[in-house]
């Protein structure tokens, strides 16, 4: 049993392209191998098998393989079958994935990298065609230190290496400068002049209107005069 790309892609630290793997391997040794150093014998051999080379999972690391827990042996004629669990190293990049590597070849073609591990579990190429307008591609000299995004992977059982195309990132993100504001800052006397104001029109609002009737003059009232002759 061993993990799922997902599990591999979650665990995957971003600082190495290796990850821890638990696999489980049915295990045929010799009889005449058998002694109180089974446990030793069982990682030599399962570490001659995978290491430095591609598996189901992916590259396993060389001196990576340990042994976690393995079974009793059944026999059948002369070899002893034993139900090994053991844990090794495996690079094995997903799409989308970021790696740094040094560029060792450049031709018409693209360019030709590689890690900095010994052996490389990759050999990453990028196509010259995927970067036209791209300016910082022709910048790129051999030796150079260069950070590439993973788009596809291809190997198959027993490869030394597993092959990348990726995709060259830029250098330096360029950052763009936000557009400056028309509106100017309020200063300090503007902003408590338009306080007072406000407050004013708010405490006339809050007045209730008045609710007497406006009182009207009367006309002075003519007396009637009887004049005798």
């Amino acid at each position: 049993m061993a993990y799922t790309s997902k599990q591999m892609a979650s665990a995957l630290d971003k600082s190495t392209l290796f990850t821890n793997a638990l696999i489980t391997k049915k295990i045929h040794v010799n009889i005449q191998n058998i002694g109180n150093n089974i446990k030793q014998t069982l990682e030599k051999m399962i570490a001659s098998d995978i290491e430095g080379k591609c598996i189901v999972e992916g590259f396993v690391k060389n001196g990576s393989t340990k042994i976690m827990t393995y079974s009793s042996g059944l026999i059948r004629g002369s070899m002893v079958t034993f139900e090994v669990a053991y844990e090794c190293s495996i690079c094995s990049p997903v799409e989308g994935m970021n790696i740094t590597c040094i560029a060792k070849n450049i031709t018409k073609a693209g360019i030709r990298a590689e890690t900095n591990d010994s052996p490389s579990p990759v050999v990453i190429f990028v196509a010259r065609d995927h970067h036209f307008s791209t300016p910082y591609f022709s910048e790129v000299k051999e030796n150079d230190e260069i950070m590439v995004k993973v788009i596809g992977q291809r190997f198959e059982l027993n490869d030394k290496y597993i092959s990348v195309i990726a995709e060259l990132l830029p250098e330096k993100q360029q950052y763009v400068k936000p557009p400056s504001s028309s509106i100017k800052p309020r200063t300090a006397s503007s902003s408590s002049k338009a306080s007072s104001e406000s407050s004013k029109a708010s405490s006339a609002s809050s007045k209730p209107a008045s609710l007497k009737k406006p009182v009207t003059k009367k006309a002075p009232i003519k007396k009637n005069l009887i004049v005798e002759e």
